[in-house]
């Protein structure tokens, strides 16, 4: 019997053989049935195998071969990734990623890298605040790239911002930063200046879920106003040595900051970089009215405290026992000379007995078209009509001042005077006057060397004066001529040659100078060897105002809302921007932030406490809350307040409350009555307190107290979610009706600046 039934069994094997090589050949490849361990450990033992046996047998065979297949797969995906980093170490591929800039080469990598489905993708931080960077620029255009290449979702890239708090006045977190900053940084990188400078914005209200506030009203951080804000003042500190830069604060104000406001602002940011451990040294402003009674005010409180203490006063301002130079925007200064010369002449070398010298802008122009002959070549090429003629003139840039008032157009004045005879030109034949001519040039000359004096920024010379400062150099020497020929100087009548009153621009030009002395020798204690005069100006402020108008498109007013957005973004990203067109500055000094909000984002990542899913909840679905212009009556208003809440996740489910907040007799979400007579009696009631409250800190919560007390809201009687139901209703009730109040005064403010352009 044995013997048959071994006979039987083995007149199987070959038909099991068979099937397996058919059932596993498609899946493994192989063309061998047999697999040499399995079969060389068990062909002894074929002959004792009952067909239960074989059949386990089979089952052996068919995952032997799986292990196999996913083992070769293994190996083979080890070997992919070996080669990948090989090739991404390789001398080419570093060499390639070298030549591009850091968001490049960060853009590239994250290309090669990502090869994962949609939901299965990982970015790291540096990746989604380089991907921040394009969607700011680009908004419109990253939903379509996000198609083409591996890129962060624009959901991901807002809640990188939301995660970040920043309002009006000093900012806690930033301020802490900044003196752990401060503790690794050398004796030198510590000294600093502090300028500041507004922006023009739209007047516009936007609700802020996050603040639970109306942002767009005045704000000086603890104190808000009725008033509707159309500037924003921004303070920035600057680093001397190296030229490091950081935006401190900012502030919201309707028009031009008030002077005590401004003086308190200064004061209170000049505390905070004070006691960070910074060496505050200077303060830079524009020649304004406003600043000037402001630094004026604070040379005031200076000097009245010195003489209390029985101290000299050198025209300082002393803030925590700390001295600084008030110094004036020397671009600035500048134009400011060549705006008083379009209209008046200017006086120069007064003395009595001596014949008196007159600097005119009809000779500058006279320049100009002597220049266009009918020759090929000009002397003067980079001299346009935006640069002379008053009506053509591009007055905002400092360019065009300092190519007017330069070396090459005091030497073309100077040689033009010389020459005897006429010049055949476009407009006919011209001849510079001579005493004329030759009292403009010596002007000319003399503000291109007074500007080469501040605007130095290497240590070769470009021009003589246009160096850094040394004990070498000689700006000390030429500053002290310099300052008793600008107080020879002043403004005339071209007609009668009566002075005018005392010059503001040639006063802070004399003042400027003189604090650059005094500075220079406060700069050699900290044992200064050289310091570049450019850094003491606005430009990295006009910098950082262009980058906040180029987010996006270009937009030469953003809202209060879109500014907060762009500060944040341009802190994240290291102020990363596309090249500002028509910038004043040319950015050779413009140095690098202080530090970036990366890592508080980091830090808020692992410290991030787990919050109660109800606020969770509601504070995304109300970021995502706006009103659209087509929800104006309370049927529209009420459907989109029970979609919002049925798209809750703890009420998704409950039919009572869908049943409560919608018509159950229909298929669709219908609002219900008592929906409907909620929302107008709420209408109602917040109407009436909206105005005393809208420009509040915390407008919401406000709003929200009050329906609370009010409203009878007994009919949401919905055992498992009954406050649940309620918290949603009143929060959602709020939102709308803010959003719906903020688009009716947004008409009226873009209907009152239709009429003041009108």
């Amino acid at each position: 019997m044995k013997t048959a039934g071994y006979k039987q069994i083995m007149s199987k094997v070959p038909n099991i053989t068979i099937n397996l090589t058919n059932e596993n050949s498609s899946k493994t490849g192989l063309s061998s049935p047999k697999d040499p361990t399995l079969y060389d450990k068990h062909m002894k033992c074929f002959h004792r195998f009952t067909p239960k046996m074989w059949k386990l047998y089979k089952i052996a065979y068919i995952l032997t071969r799986k292990q196999e297949a996913v083992s070769r797969k293994q190996l083979s995906f080890r070997q992919r990734i070996r080669q990948a980093n090989q090739y991404s170490k390789s001398p080419a591929i570093k060499k390639l990623l070298y030549l591009l800039t850091p968001t490049q080469r960060t853009f590239v990598q994250m290309q090669i890298k990502t090869k994962y489905s949609p939901k299965d993708r990982y970015f790291t931080l540096d990746e989604k605040i380089a991907a921040l960077s394009i969607m700011k620029q680009f908004s419109k255009c990253y939903e379509c790239l996000t198609q083409v290449f591996d890129l962060p979702s624009t959901h991901t890239l807002r809640s990188i911002l939301q995660k970040i708090n920043i309002h009006p006045g000093p900012i806690n977190f930033i301020n802490r930063r900044l003196k752990e900053q401060v503790k690794v940084m050398k004796q030198k990188d510590k000294l600093c200046l502090l300028m500041w400078d507004e922006i023009l914005l739209q007047p516009h209200l936007d609700y802020d879920a996050k603040k639970k506030h109306i942002v767009g009203f005045e704000d000086f951080g603890g104190r808000r106003n009725a008033r509707f804000a159309d500037h924003a003042m921004v303070f920035m500190v600057r680093g001397i040595q190296n030229g490091w830069k950081f935006p401190l604060a900012y502030y919201l104000c309707d028009g031009a900051t008030q002077i005590d406001q401004l003086a308190k602002s200064i004061k209170t940011i000049s505390k905070i970089i004070i006691d960070s451990g910074l060496y505050l040294v200077a303060f830079v402003c524009k020649n304004g009215k406003r600043n000037l009674a402001a630094v004026n005010k604070l040379k005031f409180e200076s000097a009245r405290r010195k003489l209390r203490r029985g101290e000299r006063c050198y025209g300082n301002i002393t803030i925590k026992n700390q001295t600084i130079i008030p110094l004036y925007d020397p671009p600035t200064l500048i134009k400011g000379v060549r705006n008083n010369l379009l209209n008046y002449n200017l006086e120069f070398d007064c003395a009595e007995r001596e014949e008196r010298k007159f600097a005119s802008w009809r000779i500058i122009e006279q320049a100009y078209r002597m220049d266009l002959t009918h020759n090929v070549y000009r002397l003067m090429p980079k001299i346009t009509m935006e640069h002379v003629i008053k009506s053509k003139m591009n007055i905002k840039k400092v360019k065009n001042v300092t190519q007017v008032l330069s070396m090459t157009m005091g030497g073309f004045i100077h040689h033009h005077t010389k020459l005897k005879g006429h010049v055949n030109t476009i407009y006919g034949p011209l001849k510079m006057p001579e005493k004329e001519g030759l009292d403009t040039a010596e002007m000319i000359l003399f503000f291109d060397r007074l500007f080469d004096s501040v605007n130095g920024h290497t240590l070769k010379p470009e021009k003589p004066l246009r160096v850094a400062v040394s004990d070498n150099s000689p700006h000390l020497s030429f500053w002290q001529k310099a300052i008793k020929r600008l107080r020879r100087m002043r403004f005339v009548d071209p007609v009668d040659k009566k002075p005018l009153k005392e010059s503001i621009v040639l006063r802070n030009w004399i003042s400027t100078l003189q604090g650059f002395r005094k500075l220079w020798k406060i700069l050699k204690k900290y044992k200064f060897k050289h310091f570049r005069p450019r850094i003491l100006n606005q430009d990295s402020l006009v910098h950082f105002f262009g980058q906040i108008r180029s987010l996006g498109e270009r937009n030469a007013k953003p809202t209060c809302s879109e500014f907060e957005s762009s500060f944040k973004t341009l802190l994240l990203n290291n102020l990363k921007s596309r090249c500002i067109v028509g910038s004043n500055s040319e950015n050779k000094t413009d140095g690098p932030l202080l530090f970036t909000l990366k890592e508080f984002i980091r830090c808020r990542a692992k410290h991030a406490s787990n919050d109660d899913g109800l606020t969770q909840n509601l504070s995304d679905l109300e970021t995502k809350t706006k009103l659209s212009d087509k929800i104006q009556n309370y049927d529209d208003i009420c459907s989109s307040i029970a979609r919002r809440i049925m798209r809750s996740s703890h009420v998704k489910e409950c039919q009572i409350c869908r049943n409560l907040i919608s018509d159950p007799t229909k298929s669709e979400l219908v609002p219900s009555e008592r929906l409907l007579k909620t929302f107008e009696d709420a209408d109602v009631i917040l109407a009436q307190i909206m105005s005393n409250v809208c420009y509040l800190h915390h407008t919401a919560l406000m709003l929200e107290i009050e329906l609370y007390t009010l409203m009878d809201l007994h009919w949401l009687n919905c055992q498992q979610h009954h406050n649940v139901l309620k918290k949603l209703l009143i929060s959602y009730m709020v939102v709308l009706f803010i959003s719906k109040w903020c688009n009716g005064i947004n008409d009226i403010l873009t209907d009152d600046e239709r009429v003041s352009l009108s």
